[in-house]
């Protein structure tokens, strides 16, 4: 994962369950405290989860992580470019390209994870769509996508939904916003997930299409929620990673007393 401006390995833990006899006899506390120590005999400083409940593993020491935004709005309300000449759809052969493409803009956003083989192979599921935008013959951005029905008793009606959107340049961006856009004739809302705070700017119309009011005159534009959550599991590490960081060019310094009653150090 990218900290900063530094690449480094995370743990992580795909699914944490408990036999429904055996609740509240601190079996997850257990697995919980086995993952961290785990890595953390690794040498690895940082593990992440997405939690079942946020309050549950804050109280072992996960700290939230970026909200995610849901946008739920009419296509026509996304700018229209001039045109969408260099977007074309993906397909597994062009599982490099993306990755590429993902890749570089993981070299300069912190907080972006590598994508895995098994990610990889998901992504080209045969329900998801891929269109991209490609440029001097490198993928410059995609949108990964999927239709499903607005109503359930009309087929007519669906809903474009937007599971991952990427970008590298303002050209890719507004092609691909392009490309949603010319979809209003069979498409009822485009569903958006972004951790972009400001991405209500790029709309003409930036209303929900729930059409809520929060008083006292204010227009739903989107639902927020958290997710993933991460925990620091040795702070000497964590300093070690950022060794080479420039903290905008300042020199201190830095006393700080870690107190850890969930993980203890041995």
């Amino acid at each position: 994962m990218k900290l900063l401006s530094t690449k480094t390995v995370g743990g992580g833990v795909g699914l944490v369950a408990v036999d429904l006899l055996h609740k509240k006899e601190k079996v997850c506390k257990e697995l919980i405290t086995y993952f961290l120590k785990h890595y953390r005999k690794k040498g690895i400083s940082i593990a992440s989860l997405y939690p079942f409940r946020p309050d549950f593993y804050k109280k072992m020491g996960f700290g939230y992580g970026t909200k995610v935004n849901q946008y739920r709005i009419k296509p026509e309300s996304l700018p229209k470019g001039d045109s969408k000449k260099n977007t074309r759809f993906l397909g597994e052969d062009d599982r490099e390209a993306l990755l590429e493409c993902y890749n570089r803009l993981m070299d300069r956003t912190s907080g972006m994870i590598e994508k895995s083989d098994f990610d990889l192979q998901r992504i080209f599921d045969q329900k998801n769509r891929i269109v991209a935008y490609e440029k001097d013959g490198k993928v410059r951005g995609y949108i990964i996508f999927t239709f499903q029905p607005t109503k359930k008793n009309n087929f007519l009606m669906n809903d474009l939904v937007v599971k991952e959107f990427i970008y590298e340049s303002r050209e890719a961006l507004m092609e691909l916003m392009t490309f949603l856009h010319t979809q209003l004739d069979q498409v009822n809302d485009v569903i958006l997930n972004t951790q972009e705070e400001y991405f209500h700017y790029l709309l003409i119309d930036p209303r929900s299409s729930t059409g809520n009011i929060l008083p006292p005159a204010y227009h739903e534009t989107n639902i927020q929620g958290v997710g993933i959550m991460y925990r620091v599991i040795n702070v000497k590490g964590i300093f070690n990673i950022f060794n080479k960081h420039n903290f905008g060019n300042q020199s201190c310094n830095l006393k700080i007393t870690a107190r850890d009653t969930f993980l203890k150090k041995k």
